[in-house]
């Protein structure tokens, strides 16, 4: 029985499909140009080449200083004090 951590609520780009899906049945490669990135941060939970391994994971790091940057720097510098 697979784990829990395989499975991932997930709406396919360009889809109005919703539901459970395995994150490996998707193509890293497939979504290493999208926008979203907290789909880029899932990148390494999807399939990918063995030779790709470093480009999935530095494209799950864009998405992850995409997310946080969003969240602590573009926010005014003294915002958290109104």
């Amino acid at each position: 029985m697979p784990g829990f951590d395989e499975y991932y609520f997930f709406s396919p780009i360009g889809t109005t499909a919703k539901g459970i899906f395995k994150l490996f049945d998707f193509r890293a490669r497939e979504y290493y140009n999208v926008n979203n990135p907290v789909v880029k941060i899932l990148l390494p939970k999807m399939s990918y080449e063995k030779s790709e391994r470093i480009e999935v994971i530095r494209q799950a790091y864009v998405g992850l200083y995409q997310l946080a940057s969003n969240v602590l720097f573009d926010m005014h510098p003294m915002s958290f004090l109104t």
